[in-house]
């Protein structure tokens, strides 16, 4: 008696991605194209009463070689319809990924900027434009006047800001006062001007802002052009090797809805975020805890998904090693079917666990 034969044949592959959609229909009864769901099924039942193995690799490198996406999409239908508990695994050798960390000729990580060089590549031209741009816009819709408001007084503004960050006093006003006059302040922008950039500061137009409840409603909007621009700036910074995914606190004491709590951490009060950070501690990327909408859902829950989101923005090719120590113990002693695909699909990105 012949031997069974085992496994899913080159035959049976191309049989099912080269079956013949058009012509498979009864031209002489007239009878529609038959549903690709139902061909599919059809075929793979008949390969399981055989109790034959799927060799799934085999079907993804004849797609990625021969055929286009239309027989991409099939393959994927196909997949759907398999029984997990059908399938036969096979052992095969162990392909050793590249580890070898290869440094950057262009962009040098050691080298150490001054404090406004680095706050010269985040805070960039585009970042001044946009908040010179939407203070015009709300001035003339809200206050009806024009404010004529440009990129170099936007970035006088925010340098006043820092200014007086340092050099605490009571009100904004006292800064031009005659008895305490800072010059640094009086001279680069007058008192008036300063109050009615203060006045109309926005980061968005308030009048395109989506509705509680719609689909694209997001919480940070008003601020969410801003964000993207620093989280852009902040990935264009030189890679580490090693990196980490962790949170940190932002001082914070004023109103906010996002404001937290947390008496681990130095600062106890203030705005969580997720940071993606090097050795020396500097932040390549990062996301605001808002709750829900804190990044894009992956089903994996909160702690997954973060790591997953900063994760993606890793340059390609190059292999970095990624610490996730507060986020593992999470990962892999939950019990639900989701703890395990994280560090499964981590291994896509540029990260080494």
């Amino acid at each position: 008696m012949r031997p069974e034969q085992k496994g899913l044949t080159n035959d049976d592959v191309e049989r099912i991605l080269n079956f013949d959609w058009d012509a498979s229909s009864d031209e002489e009864s007239g009878d529609e194209l038959e549903d690709i769901s139902a061909v599919l099924e059809k075929n793979l039942e008949g390969i399981l009463e055989r109790g034959e193995s799927i060799e799934i690799g085999l079907i993804e490198n004849v797609v990625a070689e021969e055929y286009d996406e239309q027989s991409c999409s099939a393959v994927n239908m196909c997949f759907e319809k398999i029984d997990a508990k059908s399938l036969k695994w096979r052992s095969r050798p162990f392909e050793d990924p590249e580890t070898v960390w290869k440094e950057d000729d262009i962009l040098k990580v050691d080298i150490v900027l001054a404090p406004v060089q680095y706050f010269g590549e985040l805070f960039d031209t585009e970042a001044f434009d946009l908040i010179a741009q939407q203070s015009d816009i709300f001035a003339l819709q809200e206050l009806g006047i024009e404010l004529k408001c440009t990129k170099a007084e936007i970035r006088r503004y925010i340098g006043v800001l820092l200014y007086l960050g340092v050099f605490k006093i009571p009100q904004f006003r006292m800064a031009w006062a005659q008895n305490i006059k800072l010059t640094a302040v009086a001279d680069s922008m007058s008192r008036d001007r300063f109050m009615k950039i203060k006045q109309c500061l926005h980061f968005s137009d308030k009048s395109k802002q989506p509705k509680k409840g719609d689909s694209n409603y997001d919480k940070l909007y008003k601020i969410r052009a801003l964000l993207n621009i620093l989280k852009e700036n902040f990935n264009k910074l030189p890679q580490e090797e090693h990196q980490s995914v962790d949170e940190q606190i932002i001082a914070f004491k004023g109103r906010s809805t996002f404001k937290q709590y947390n008496p681990a951490k130095p600062h106890k009060w203030g705005f969580k975020m997720f940071t993606r950070a090097g050795t020396s501690g500097m932040v390549f990327d990062f996301t605001l805890y808002i709750g829900e909408g804190t990044c894009p859902s992956y089903g994996l829950g909160l702690s997954s998904d973060v790591v997953l989101y900063l994760a993606q923005n890793l340059p390609k090719p190059k292999k970095f090693h990624l610490t996730l120590k507060p986020y593992l113990p999470f990962i892999e002693e939950t019990s639900s079917p989701t703890s395990i695909p994280a560090p499964v699909d981590l291994r896509h990105s540029s990260a080494l666990l």
